[in-house]
């Protein structure tokens, strides 16, 4: 099957509305993806997909969605500050992983939208997609509305970009004394937050936000004038 030779289509629902076939389906397919890729399974049984409400991208052959014809699908959070990947799979193909990895990218290019990631597939998105990722600390706290009391964001000072088994920073789950409960190292894909543009060239949509006071520095508020200009107020 390819993109060429088949036609495939888009349906987005969100979890609460999955019918049964079509989440077994998903659940059986985050299995294998995760199982064959030496990735620990999070997810017990299916109905822990459900555990947060989400938007669930199903790519699909045929008209209409069915169990059997999800060539791949990605689960997305509307979180407060950006709304970020959580989950995504494929049918096991080679065709499917490529369809999979390009919807995730155009997801990723929107702004507003995020996708924390390590491994292998953090590695296709620097090294295949050349996919933007955020740098700022603040910036990734913010983000990813990192509550401080459990969470930390660590730098990695031995990042390197062209290197695969490398990622830009950990993020830390901490228990009431602070005490690391375990570190997953982690790059957060997506447009980051404009703090300088040019009125005159800027054609995208910001993210909205408000300013970011902590830490001594400052993130701007940005609004959308027109089409093809923004002011920072």
């Amino acid at each position: 099957m390819t993109e060429e030779t088949i036609k495939l289509n888009k349906t987005t629902v969100t979890t609460s509305t999955l019918k049964p076939d079509i989440l077994t389906r998903m659940y059986e397919m985050y299995v294998i993806c995760y199982s064959n890729a030496g990735q620990k399974l999070w997810f017990e049984k299916k109905e822990d997909l459900l555990r947060n409400q989400c938007v669930v991208v199903f790519i699909h052959d045929g008209t209409d969605l069915t169990a059997r014809n999800i060539v791949a699908y990605f689960m997305y959070q509307n979180r407060p500050n950006a709304n970020k990947l959580s989950l995504s799979c494929h049918n096991d193909t080679i065709d499917g992983k490529k369809i999979l990895n390009d919807a995730k990218f155009e997801f990723v290019k929107t702004p507003g939208n995020f996708c924390e990631s390590s491994g292998a597939p953090s590695w296709i998105f620097r090294s295949r997609y050349r996919c933007p990722y955020v740098k700022d600390i603040r910036q990734i706290e913010y983000i990813l509305n990192i509550d401080r009391t459990k969470e930390r964001i660590e730098i990695n000072p031995d990042f390197n970009v062209d290197n695969k088994d490398t990622q830009y920073y950990f993020h830390q789950y901490r228990d009431a004394e602070g005490n690391i409960l375990f570190s997953n190292p982690e790059t957060l894909f997506g447009t980051a937050i404009c703090t300088e543009f040019d009125t005159n060239d800027c054609t995208r949509t910001c993210l909205k936000h408000e300013p970011i006071l902590e830490g001594g520095g400052k993130i701007n508020k940005y609004i959308k004038l027109s089409n093809s200009a923004y002011k920072n107020i």
